[in-house]
């Protein structure tokens, strides 16, 4: 599915049994591998509990070996190495925008890779795009896929194709080459454009404010320090607090905590040197 060197790409839905048993021993496996990646975990959380997610996986395989059939058992006996990551929503546009055009359409909510850039995880993140998009055209029967990328990464998805349709607001979109595929209607793009207005406005911090009844008061007072020092977390964080699993927000905040302890040492060293 275009992968690269070493690394596979397979794709669990959420709408199956045993692909939700896969995604749950997945999750555990990334929960031991967080430390590889920065900031995105798109693991965390109630992955499934909304089963129009499909999730695309790539992992680490022995080179020169067929692609291995993803099971289970497969999974804990072998406990790969998780080279990406990426969560897409698929519905109808009556079903998550209110309006009701018939199209078919794929949103996608997170994606990470593995922060080693060598030539083992080189590519990574255009392999589950590409992975997404065949599968869209192949199978899915979708019109378009959008996305709300991060600043820092809005290059990496012109590359791919994906287009800003509107001046006001941030969305890219990829209109896939079939048959039966359309463009995203201008009532699709003027609900976006209204629900993005509503909280252009709203500083990082200010979004916090949402969830304050949801989590302890010393718990919100760390999260506002980390989002003052870096505004950018904002949207994976929302994430994760509408989630509403606890334990999956103290593993962020206590894994982010470590991450910045970890750079802080490096600064000192450097400034030691």
């Amino acid at each position: 599915m275009g992968a690269p060197s070493k690394c596979f790409v397979a794709k669990l839905a959420c709408n199956r049994r045993e692909d939700r048993t896969k995604v749950a021993v997945l999750q555990e496996l990334a929960h031991g591998q967080r430390v590889d990646f920065h900031d995105i975990f798109p693991w965390e959380g109630q992955v499934c509990k909304d089963k129009h997610v499909v999730v695309y996986v790539a992992l680490e395989a022995a080179a020169l070996e067929p692609t291995p059939v993803i099971t289970v058992d497969w999974l804990e006996r072998n406990q790969p190495l998780l080279c990406g990551w990426l969560n897409v929503r698929v519905s109808s546009v009556s079903e998550s925008e209110g309006v009701n055009s018939g199209q078919k359409i794929a949103f996608i909510s997170d994606v990470t890779t593995r922060a080693a850039k060598d030539v083992t995880y080189r590519g990574v993140g255009s392999a589950l795009i590409h992975a997404l998009e065949q599968d869209a055209m192949l199978n899915l029967d979708i019109d378009f896929i959008y996305l709300f990328p991060l600043s820092n990464v809005v290059g990496f998805y012109r590359k791919l194709g994906y287009v800003q349709v509107s001046p006001h607001i941030p969305h890219m979109f990829k209109v896939l080459n079939t048959r039966t595929s359309s463009n995203p209607t201008p009532a699709f793009i003027a609900d976006l454009e209204q629900r993005y207005a509503q909280t252009v406005n709203e500083t990082p911090v200010d979004m916090l404010d949402h969830f304050e009844d949801d989590v302890p008061r010393s718990t919100m007072r760390a999260l506002r320090k980390i989002v003052k020092a870096d505004p950018e977390v904002i949207y994976e964080l929302v994430a994760l607090l509408q989630e509403g699993d606890e334990d999956a927000l103290d593993e962020w905040l206590d894994g982010h905590q470590r991450h910045q302890g970890h750079q802080g040492h490096q600064r000192h060293q450097q400034k030691s040197t």
